[in-house]
C-alpha cells in the first residue's frame, strides 16, 4: 500500500515537472519571438495545465507574425 501512494507521488511529480517545462518552453519562445512579454501573459500560460493545449501553444508561437494573434485562452 505504501509503495502504490509513493508511486503515485512520484508519478504526479513527473507530470508536474512535465507541465512546467511546457510552461516554460512557450514562455522562452514567446520572449525569443516577441521580445517582451507581460505579466498577463505569462500568467495565462501559466494557468495552463493540459499537455496538448501546450504543445499547440507552442506551434502557435513558433507560427505566429505578432504575439496578437496568439490564443492564450485556455480551451476546454
Amino acid at each position: 500500500m505504501a509503495r502504490t501512494i509513493a508511486t503515485e507521488g512520484m508519478e504526479q511529480g513527473k507530470a508536474e515537472a512535465l507541465t512546467a517545462a511546457k510552461q516554460d518552453a512557450v514562455l522562452i519562445l514567446l520572449e525569443f519571438r516577441f521580445s517582451d512579454v507581460s505579466e498577463s501573459v505569462t500568467d495565462q500560460v501559466r494557468s495552463i495545465h493540459d499537455h496538448t493545449r501546450l504543445d499547440n501553444l507552442y506551434e502557435d508561437v513558433r507560427n505566429a507574425d505578432s504575439l496578437d494573434k496568439i490564443d492564450f485562452q485556455i480551451k476546454n
